[in-house]
C-alpha cells in the first residue's frame, strides 16, 4: 500500500481521507507527536467535553512564541549584555519578531503538522529563556535545570529530531555549573535533575511507540500514507545539497500570467512537497549581520560566547534537518524563529561595541530599510498559493490568481472584471 498509495488517492476520494495517516498492521494511526496531545487536546476534552480546533492552539502558541522570543532578547540585552536598545530599534525589532519568524505563516491556514511544530518550537524557546535565567543566578538552580530537561524532552513528542538538542543543552548546562561552583559534586546533582526528566518522558514515548509500531524508536514516518513512499525512503547527501540551495538561494517566484506585487506562487523545491519557499539570504538578510560573529566573540565574556553557540548549534540543527527532507513552510519555519533570536542578538551585540556612533543615523535607516523589505516580503508570502486564507480550494489556482488581482492591482484585465459579482459573492458568504 506505501508503494501504491499515489494511485490509490488519485482513484479513490475515500482514499485521499487517510492522506498522511500512519497505517500498520490493519490500524491506521495519526503521525502526531503525543506531546500537544497531553498539553493542549486532552486536559480540554476531559474538563469540557468538547475537542479543540487546531488553529486556536496554533493561534495561542504562536501568540506565546512571540512573547518568550521577546522575553529572551529582553532577558540578555538588559542582564547579559548591559545594553540599553533604543526605542526606535526595540519598536522596529518587535515587529520583526512577531512577523518575520514564519509563525504567523504556519497559524493562518493550520493542519495537524503546523500544531507539531509549533508546540515543539515553544518548547524550546521556554527551554532557551530558562537557560539565561540559570546564567544569571548564582543560587542553586537545580529547579530550572528540571524543567528545561523535561521541557526538552516534551518537545521531543512533538518533532522526534529535537531529541538532537538534548546533548547540546546538558552540555553547555553541565559547563555553566561547573564554571559556577567548581564543585563535582553539585554537577553530578544538576546531570540527575536534568536527565531525570529525559529518562522519565523518553520511556513513555519509547513505549507509545513499541505499542504502535513494534519499536521504541519509530514515530510513524516510515509507515506514512502519500506519494513519497517513506517506507523505502533513506535520506541522502544529495538531497541535503539540494534542499540547502532551494532554502538559503530560492527566489521569490510570482504566479504565471500574474500581474500583481503580492501574487507569489509555489517555487520549485525537493522531496517532500513543492511548496514556495523564500531562500533564507532573501527572506532575512539582517541575518548577514551574524558575519560579524567571530570579531563580536573576541569582546565578551564566556556567558555570552554560550548562549551564541547554543543558539547556533539549534538553528544548525534545525536547519540542517529541514534542507534534508523538504522543502515546505513549515520545515523553513523550523529554523527561523531561532534566527530571528540569533540575528537580534547579534545586531545589539554589534551595535554596542563595534559601530561607529557618528554613523548611527545611517545604521538606523538601513535598518528601516532593510524592516520594510523584510515585512513586505513576509507579507507576500500570506497570499502565496499555500498560505492564503482566502482560498476556496488548494487546486483552484485560477480562481485564486483572479481573487488575488481583483483585490490588490487597480488595472484589472477584462476577465476578471467579468467575476466581481461572483467573487464579492463570496467574499460575502466567509
Amino acid at each position: 500500500i506505501y508503494q501504491n498509495y499515489a494511485y490509490y488517492f488519485e482513484k479513490n476520494s475515500q482514499i485521499q481521507k487517510i492522506f498522511d495517516l500512519s497505517y500498520y498492521k490493519d490500524k491506521i494511526y495519526l503521525y502526531f507527536g503525543l506531546t500537544p496531545v497531553l498539553l493542549f487536546y486532552l486536559p480540554f476534552n476531559l474538563l469540557s467535553n468538547y475537542c479543540l480546533s487546531d488553529n486556536i492552539i496554533a493561534f495561542i502558541v504562536v501568540s506565546l512564541i512571540f512573547i518568550f522570543s521577546v522575553l529572551i532578547l529582553k532577558n540578555f540585552n538588559k542582564k547579559i549584555l548591559n545594553y540599553d536598545i533604543k526605542p526606535h530599534f526595540l519598536f522596529l525589532t518587535i515587529i520583526l519578531i512577531g512577523f518575520c519568524n514564519y509563525g504567523m505563516i504556519l497559524a493562518i491556514k493550520t493542519e495537524i503538522y503546523e500544531v507539531c511544530s509549533l508546540s515543539a518550537a515553544l518548547l524550546l524557546l521556554i527551554s532557551i529563556y530558562l537557560f539565561l535565567k540559570n546564567i544569571l543566578t548564582t543560587k542553586k538552580t537545580n529547579l530550572f535545570i528540571f524543567f528545561i530537561g523535561l521541557l526538552l524532552s516534551l518537545s521531543v513528542g512533538a518533532r522526534p529530531h529535537y531529541v538532537l538538542t538534548i546533548p547540546i543543552f546538558f552540555i553547555l548546562i553541565i559547563y555553566i555549573e561547573f564554571n559556577k561552583s567548581k564543585n563535582i559534586k553539585d554537577v553530578l546533582i544538576s546531570t540527575l535533575y536534568f536527565l531525570l526528566p529525559c529518562i522519565i518522558y523518553g520511556s513513555i514515548l519509547a513505549l507509545y511507540n513499541y505499542l504502535r509500531f513494534d519499536s521504541i524508536f519509530e514515530f510513524g514516518w516510515k509507515y506514512q500514507l502519500n506519494s513519497h513512499n517513506q517506507y523505502e525512503y533513506i535520506a541522502a547527501i544529495k538531497d541535503f545539497f539540494i534542499g540547502l540551495k532551494y532554502h538559503l538561494f530560492q527566489l521569490p517566484e510570482n504566479i504565471k500570467n500574474n500581474y500583481t506585487l503580492f501574487s507569489y506562487g509555489m517555487g520549485k523545491g525537493h522531496r517532500i512537497a513543492n511548496e514556495f519557499v523564500v531562500g533564507l539570504i532573501f527572506i532575512c538578510p539582517l541575518s548577514l549581520i551574524l558575519l560579524l560573529t567571530p570579531f563580536i566573540s573576541k569582546k565578551y565574556n564566556k556567558f555570552i560566547i554560550t548562549i551564541f553557540v547554543l543558539l547556533f548549534s539549534l538553528f544548525f540543527i534545525n536547519f540542517n534537518i529541514a534542507c534534508l527532507f523538504g522543502t515546505m513552510r513549515r520545515y523553513a519555519f523550523e529554523y527561523i524563529y531561532i534566527l530571528t533570536i540569533l540575528y537580534f542578538m547579534a545586531f545589539f551585540v554589534s551595535d554596542k561595541n563595534i559601530f561607529n556612533k557618528k554613523y548611527e543615523n545611517l545604521i538606523f535607516i538601513f535598518f528601516i530599510i532593510v524592516s520594510i523589505y523584510m515585512l513586505y516580503l513576509h507579507f507576500c508570502l500570506l497570499f502565496c498559493i499555500h498560505n492564503s486564507i482566502m482560498f476556496i480550494d488548494d487546486n483552484n489556482v485560477d480562481f485564486y490568481t483572479k481573487l488575488i488581482n481583483f483585490l490588490f492591482n487597480s488595472d484589472i484585465p477584462n476577465d476578471i472584471l467579468l467575476e466581481k459579482i461572483k467573487i464579492l459573492n463570496f467574499l460575502e458568504n466567509l
